[in-house]
């Protein structure tokens, strides 16, 4: 009878060390993409969305998807939603979505100077609501956008800074991630008529609680079949220890129109 009490205990032991290796394994936060200044045209929404597979230390994941919302409201003005749902491999219960990010993004100036130039800045800003591992509250993020636009060359800036919802630590304790997140993207038609172009993309974050800090490089090709939608391939790499190692993602980017 003893014997089989310590072995119930052991087993219990056991499985929750592996319970809590599984929770320690997920990432806190997915990586920031930086994101550019177009607006949707009023009654247009457009939803991207990308799959694939993300190699990471300690856990691995399955994206299914990534995803963001993107509806026109006026000319100026568009909704936003931002959200990431994950498969983590070898993790108990490893399915998870990432806190949602509800935002406005608002184009401020558009400028076109003599050279063909143009310039162009806006802001988008919005509260994140807790995902699945978060314990409760409603954080903020907001990012200052800008961009460049040369004949073929698109680039495009971000920098902000993110105060999530609170998470639950290993330790105990409660606390909420924030920090800083710096990105910026470039893009080139590779033909005249912009079906086919090439993308790459640097995001940072700067983390002032909990998160580790993460640089991640993604590029890939893009191509436009229609005017109404959008697929890419991307392969991403990190180079910081915190970061994603590598990854692949497909992505495909419909535009609907919902009124005129």
């Amino acid at each position: 009878m003893v014997s089989r009490l310590a072995a119930r205990m052991r087993w219990v032991a056991v499985a929750s060390l592996v319970a809590a290796s599984a929770v320690e394994a997920r990432p806190l936060r997915p990586r920031f993409e930086p994101t550019d200044l177009e607006l949707e045209v009023p009654g247009t929404l457009e939803v991207d969305v990308q799959v694939g597979y993300v190699d990471a230390t300690p856990t691995s994941r399955v994206v299914l998807p990534d995803f963001e919302l993107d509806l026109g409201l006026t000319k100026r003005f568009e909704l936003d939603l931002d959200g990431e749902y994950s498969l983590y491999l070898g993790a108990i219960d490893g399915s998870h979505p990432e806190t949602l990010w509800l935002s406005g993004k608002v184009g401020l100036f558009d400028v076109v100077l003599p050279s063909k130039l143009t310039l162009a800045g806006g802001v988008q800003v919005g509260p994140r609501i807790a995902g699945l591992r978060a314990i409760g509250g409603v954080g903020v993020d907001g990012l200052v956008l800008f961009g460049l636009t040369y004949g073929r060359v698109q680039l495009a800036g971000n920098v902000g800074g993110y105060w999530d919802p609170t998470h639950a630590q290993n330790d105990g304790t409660r606390k909420r991630p924030r920090g800083v997140q710096l990105g910026g993207s470039v893009d080139v038609d590779l033909t005249r008529d912009r079906r086919w172009s090439f993308h790459v993309e640097v995001g940072a974050t700067v983390s002032l609680a909990v998160d580790p800090n993460q640089l991640v490089l993604a590029a890939g090709i893009v191509l436009a079949p229609t005017r109404s939608l959008e697929v890419s391939l991307l392969g991403l790499v990190g180079l910081l220890p915190g970061s994603d190692r590598a990854g692949a993602l497909l992505g495909a980017a419909p535009k609907i129109l919902l009124w005129r």
